[in-house]
């Protein structure tokens, strides 16, 4: 089973208790296929999310995994690596993380490494000198059964109790079916990705569109004639007229790359990449009749973006625009991290030559990277109607991005603050009472804004235990990956946020004239951070003069 010259992954995923042997098999996995020649990549996800304190959007390390493990991935495939082993204990019971982080999958094999207690705890035991040894032993069988019970059925079960590392590797490798042809076709290592023929998105299948296919552009002919396109220019075409441009080069050309997203056989979507030879990117979606409404444009237009971030460095932004009435797909752009920067009025001819206002909408590279797309659905709910309402909509969205910008201001002016002390200036704390070191207003200062944004704003279920915030010591470099943590994920909670809408859930005891709006509540946030920055300055100070 070959790698195809695919733009996808194959992946292969080891999971298994600690103890097992994950580590070791995937390194001898590794090693055979480079004495076979095959060209792959090999990624231990146990360590993507070394860091404490875990960030507090994803105390039990998920996040960080993905995200760190979707840069990893992302590079691999730029260079042109098209098989990925990845070790991680929960790897098979979390396929859908894996497949987020590392875009176009063509295959998964996922494998669960098995052993019986004693055979584990040797192990263990030979390998740990640490402290961790106890805790290991301790909840080795309970993961082992919890790994067993959530495993799905696609996941190959193997009992190496008696097995050497080589012959486990072995039997691993015989599941991928790597070495069993040639790697001629595998993608030329330290070239560019190339678009994939077939892509796997959940349970759609994404084909790439070219002029010479004749089954894909009577495909497409199909899918474009079958469907009304009322916020498209020229609504439903002909077949003839849909043959021509195809024909033309309109969705393959330089620059220019389509998919076409078929599920259960049945293609449901339509989506061109443009100008992916320019610094920003365009994008064009269309979905059929009868399969709107269902989430299906979400997860088109994420993994588009992600695609097109993640196959071309040179592109910074991807951009979109549609008529302003457009509700649905407004919508979309929201849920997948898309700001609304501009209203075109009077610009987008309808079927009858009126011209309607149109809106555009953008992501940037920045965003994507650090993890801030795909978040809850857009607090940007545009409605139907004369320009006015897609005025009033670009005002929320300007208004949104003032309010976020002047709380990250203050924000970043205390983490720089910090960032310029040792651990023992950050961690002092005055003779006074009320008082509080530099390190601690940052950790209260992350709790809270995140406290505002996302359980008051947003109705989240956020933990927090603000006492301890302000009894916090920790050195300077962990107290920054806290800040980093939070201002990526302050900034999602204030792009899913309408400044005019009343809080999710209105704290008692307060003001009426704030917290009666989501604005209301984010100029709280910044008073509360300038309020903590001038304390630091003067904690600061107080300290270096002594």
């Amino acid at each position: 089973m070959g790698t195809t010259s695919s733009g996808g992954f194959e992946l292969l995923l080891l999971g298994g208790r600690a103890g097992v042997g994950k580590t070791s098999v995937a390194a001898e996995v590794s090693l055979l296929l480079r004495e076979a020649g095959v060209t792959h990549c090999h990624i231990e996800g146990d360590v993507l999310d070394a860091a404490q304190p875990k960030p507090p959007e994803g105390p039990d390390g998920s996040g960080m995994t993905e995200r760190n493990l979707r840069s990893l991935a992302g590079e691999y495939r730029r260079l042109g690596y098209r098989r990925l082993v990845y070790v991680n204990t929960v790897s098979v019971v979390e396929p859908d993380l894996v497949r987020r982080a590392v875009g176009e999958v063509r295959s998964t094999v996922s494998v669960l490494l098995e052993a019986d207690n004693p055979t584990v705890q040797a192990r263990l035991s030979s390998r740990e000198r640490g402290s961790e040894l106890p805790a290991y032993l301790a909840r080795g069988p309970a993961m082992a059964q919890a790994l067993d019970n959530e495993a799905g059925a696609d996941v190959h079960r193997l009992d190496v109790s008696n097995s050497s590392v080589r012959e486990a590797a072995e039997r691993v490798l015989d599941l991928t079916g790597w070495l069993l042809g040639p790697d001629d076709d595998v993608e030329p290592v330290h070239e560019p990705a190339r678009f994939s023929e077939d892509v796997v998105l959940d349970e759609a299948v994404l084909s790439l569109v070219g002029r010479d296919d004749e089954a894909a552009v009577a495909a497409v002919a199909e899918f474009l004639t079958g469907s009304d396109w009322p916020f498209h220019t020229g609504g439903r075409p002909t077949r003839d007229e849909v043959v021509a441009r195809v024909r033309s080069g309109h969705y393959d050309a330089d620059g220019t790359a389509t998919f076409l997203v078929r599920e259960s056989g049945r293609a449901v979507a339509l989506v061109r990449l443009s100008d992916l030879d320019d610094d920003t990117a365009m994008f064009d979606l269309r979905v059929a009749d009868a399969e709107r409404s269902r989430g299906l444009g979400t997860r088109v237009v994420r993994w588009s973006t992600g695609h097109v971030f993640s196959t071309h460095p040179s592109v910074l932004r991807v951009e979109a625009t549609t008529r302003h009435d457009n509700t649905a797909m407004r919508h979309v752009l929201g849920r997948c991290g898309y700001v609304q920067e501009s209203l075109y009025r009077a610009s987008w001819p309808d079927a009858d030559g009126t011209l309607l206002d149109a809106v555009g909408y953008a992501v940037i590279r920045q965003d994507w990277e650090a993890g801030l797309l795909g978040g809850p659905a857009a607090a940007d709910t545009p409605s139907p109607g004369p320009a006015l309402s897609a005025w009033t909509s670009t005002v929320a969205g300007s208004e949104r991005e003032l309010l976020l910008r002047s709380c990250l201001d203050a924000f970043d002016e205390l983490v720089s603050l910090v960032s310029a002390m040792d651990d023992a200036s950050a961690n002092w704390r005055p003779d006074r009472p009320g008082a509080n070191s530099v390190v601690a207003l940052l950790v209260h200062s992350c709790g809270m804004a995140r406290r505002w944004s996302s359980t008051v704003n947003l109705g989240g279920d956020l933990p927090r235990d603000r006492d301890a915030e302000f009894t916090a010591r920790m050195p300077v470099a962990d107290a920054l990956r806290l800040a980093a943590a939070t201002r990526a994920a302050f900034a999602l909670d204030v792009r899913a946020t309408d400044p005019a809408a009343v809080p999710a859930a209105v704290p008692l005891g307060r003001e009426d004239y704030w917290t009666g709006s989501c604005r209301g509540v984010l100029l709280h946030v910044l008073q509360e951070l300038r309020q903590h920055l001038g304390q630091a300055e003067i904690t600061r100070d107080e300290r270096a003069a002594r």
